[in-house]
């Protein structure tokens, strides 16, 4: 089974949707089975709180279910999962400074690492935007989270 962890900062807008997104995308393809997915952010702010409410109104709209709770990512995290898909770059250097030792930096990436065009480009934090904001990271992640997956048959991981 692969496992995959989505970060962002508090765990309440954009992880959650990507985790809500992949779960869902997984179903379709009779994959769920295969890959375990979860969500967690860089802060604390938000620990045991429901995604936003923003974030729900999306995924409902597109026929998302969200479930988890936010949670801080950890060094254990690093250990147990085989991809761990970050936002942007603070959430990058945040999850990186976990491991010191650098030995789990290989399999943390952006979460646009997998689009061919879309290389370095972050997923913007829309917590302080509009709701179109929020539909707008919906579309960017279920962009990204197609290639993801087409990487992840591609190489033979499910």
């Amino acid at each position: 089974m692969v496992k995959v962890l989505f970060v962002c900062l508090g765990n309440i807008c954009r992880s959650p949707l990507a985790e809500g997104i992949m779960m869902k995308k997984l179903q379709e393809e009779g994959l769920e089975e295969k890959v375990y997915v979860d969500s967690a952010g860089t802060g604390s702010w938000h620990l045991g709180e429901q995604p936003d409410d923003r974030t729900f109104k999306v995924a409902r709209k597109n026929g998302i279910t969200l479930e988890s709770l936010a949670r801080q990512v950890s060094l254990d995290d690093l250990e147990m999962f085989d991809y761990i898909l970050v936002m942007d770059e603070n959430n990058l250097a945040n999850v990186k400074q976990l491991d010191a030792e650098g030995y789990h930096h290989p399999k943390i990436y952006l979460m646009r690492d997998f689009e061919p065009s879309a290389n370095q480009h972050p997923v913007p934090d829309p917590f302080w935007g509009t709701d179109e904001e929020f539909e707008h990271i919906h579309e960017v992640l279920n962009m990204a989270l197609e290639y993801f997956i087409e990487h992840l048959k591609a190489s033979s991981k499910l």
